[in-house]
């Protein structure tokens, strides 16, 4: 297990910071601020939703967790290359000279984390760590949590903002407080401001994770990585199931219901088989 490291970079801690508070705040803005009065407690609406929420509540922190504390490096791995040279320099290994150890396909060194990763898809600031072999389903995770909790919550929030509390935000001010909500509050700090802020907080999280998710899915598709995917090379494409399989593990179907399900991955993320594309043959 690796231990969570959040000084690595400032960008870092201020991201997972972020969301670390991000999340408790707006669980507690939808649970117990818009939702009673959207659907009176004691309603099966209320408790259906109340329900909704904190089995969303479970995976963003599950999955979250999981990748901070998945080891993906190659720190403990005792990986020997083909004994044959040219055989090392077809599949690309590398000789990594600060981790004094050599690199498989498709894994390379992170100057952040410091360590050669397995299978380096990204860096992840709101992880504060990286992405690879064994933490990248988590990941995926994560994103898809968020994003149907960011535009749940987004969809609720526009209803009680503008047509349960219509006369109170349907100004002018309003407007330009929602679009300096930050810097409005140190204007005003009344009630009405801190919903606003954590209206603009869900909108603008559900399009930023929405275009990740939608950015991330497509790279697993092709069964590349962020890398692979800018230089367009697709010389690991399987097919679309084994290439989703390749990170979200035999048990795909089922990994969205909790981060404690077990999903073997079904590569072990060092021996790669290339891919002939129509052009190489």
């Amino acid at each position: 297990m690796a231990r969570i490291r959040l000084l690595r970079s400032w960008q870092d801690f201020a991201a997972t910071i972020f969301l670390a508070a991000a999340i408790p705040i707006t669980f507690w803005f939808e649970i117990f601020v818009v939702l009673p009065e959207v659907f009176p407690w004691g309603s099966f609406l209320n408790t259906f939703h109340f329900l909704a929420g904190l089995f969303l509540l479970y995976n963003i922190l599950g999955n979250w967790i999981a990748v901070m504390l998945t080891d993906t490096s190659l720190r403990r791995e005792i990986i020997q290359p083909p004994t044959d040279l040219q055989a090392v320099r077809d599949q690309n290994w590398k000789l990594c000279s600060v981790c004094e150890c050599w690199a498989p396909p498709r894994s390379w060194h992170c100057k952040t984390c410091n360590v050669c990763i397995l299978k380096r898809d990204h860096h992840c600031l709101l992880t504060s760590c990286c992405i690879g072999h064994r933490n990248h389903r988590y990941f995926m995770m994560l994103l898809v949590h968020l994003f149907v909790a960011t535009a749940y919550s987004a969809f609720y929030n526009t209803y009680f903002i503008w047509f349960l509390h219509g006369p109170e935000f349907n100004t002018w001010l309003s407007f330009v407080q929602i679009i300096f909500p930050l810097a409005w509050l140190l204007v005003d700090t009344s009630t009405t401001q801190y919903y606003l802020v954590i209206y603009v907080i869900g909108l603008l999280g559900a399009l930023f994770v929405g275009v990740l998710l939608f950015y991330h899915t497509r790279i697993i598709l092709q069964g590349a990585i962020v890398a692979e995917h800018e230089k367009k090379i697709r010389t690991y494409d399987y097919g679309r199931q084994r290439n989703i399989e390749n990170v979200l593990g035999e048990r795909y179907q089922l990994v969205w219901l909790s981060p404690s399900i077990k999903s073997p991955l079904k590569h072990d993320g060092v021996h790669w088989e290339v891919v002939q594309t129509a052009k190489d043959k």
